[in-house]
């Protein structure tokens, strides 16, 4: 079993963030820099795991490939990602591993994390970053539910299983984190249950030796930048949803002012599956 002591970004992994900064709008080079910098939390995810050298991990929620590539160079793994988006995101994530010279070790797979076309016990680590919330946000609670039962029936007995997000309620602790979770849930219907609600999914499902860890990223934006940020997200029409930026940016200009924002902290939840 090998332990990550330290993480590092790999030079393959460095060059996809500096291809993503160099290819950056100038208006937008804070909202690309913070989403590059927040690796650092799923090189956080990736120091608390103890895999087999050379294991077969799968990423649930790979989005644009980040923390499939990140794993794949730390463990000298081969990387199975799962989404459901698939289009111009699976183009950036394939595009990713080129760049990172990992696409002998990534597989990327579209389709329903909540009914997995894998056969069961066969994965060695099952990870996410950040992919929780955005089940809540299409499909529910309910949805969620079955995303925790699949993952746990294609992990093999003592496996282990590392999500983490920052979308719990726990998340958010100062008021400038708190105001950004407001946004978050009022706005854009991002969040998740308590960690106790999918802690509990967890343990029914066959979880053992859980653990709850906390990391605090220290992103915060002060008003020029938070109003990039979100106008960043209104433009992007996450899952097709339109918003209007400018009476959104009116209901929440002055608080920002008062507290500034900053991103929550990342939760996760860790344990193994019963022998």
């Amino acid at each position: 079993m090998r332990h990550l002591e330290e993480w590092r970004v790999s030079d393959g992994v460095q060059s996809v963030r500096d291809s993503w900064i160099s290819r950056s709008p100038p208006d937008k080079l804070g909202v690309t820099k913070r989403y590059v910098i927040f690796g650092e939390a799923r090189g956080w995810l990736l120091s608390q795991l103890e895999v087999p050298n050379h294991s077969l991990i799968l990423d649930v929620g790979f989005g644009r490939g980040f923390l499939a590539f990140e794993s794949a160079s730390a463990f000298e793994a081969h990387v199975v990602g799962i989404d459901f988006l698939g289009g111009e995101q699976v183009k950036i994530a394939i595009a990713g591993g080129r760049i990172a010279n990992l696409t002998n070790q990534i597989s990327w797979v579209v389709g329903n994390a909540g009914a997995m076309p894998f056969r069961g016990v066969q994965f060695d680590a099952v990870i996410s970053f950040n992919a929780l919330q955005d089940v809540v946000l299409t499909g529910g609670e309910e949805v969620l539910r079955r995303v925790l039962k699949e993952s746990l029936r294609v992990l093999r007995p003592g496996g282990v299983l590392a999500f983490a997000d920052n979308g719990y309620p726990e998340s958010s602790l100062r008021q400038s984190q708190k105001l950004y979770e407001l946004i978050q849930r009022r706005e854009f219907g991002v969040g998740l249950p308590t960690t106790r609600v999918v802690s509990n999914e967890l343990e029914n499902q066959g979880l053992t030796n859980m653990t709850e860890l906390r990391y605090d990223p220290s992103i915060s934006m002060d008003e020029k930048e938070a109003k990039i940020e979100i106008k960043d997200i209104v433009d992007a029409r996450p899952f097709g949803k339109v918003f209007n930026f400018h009476s959104l940016w009116e209901d929440y200009a002055r608080q920002i002012s008062d507290t500034g924002l900053s991103y929550p902290e990342v939760l996760l939840i860790m344990g193994k599956r019963k022998e």
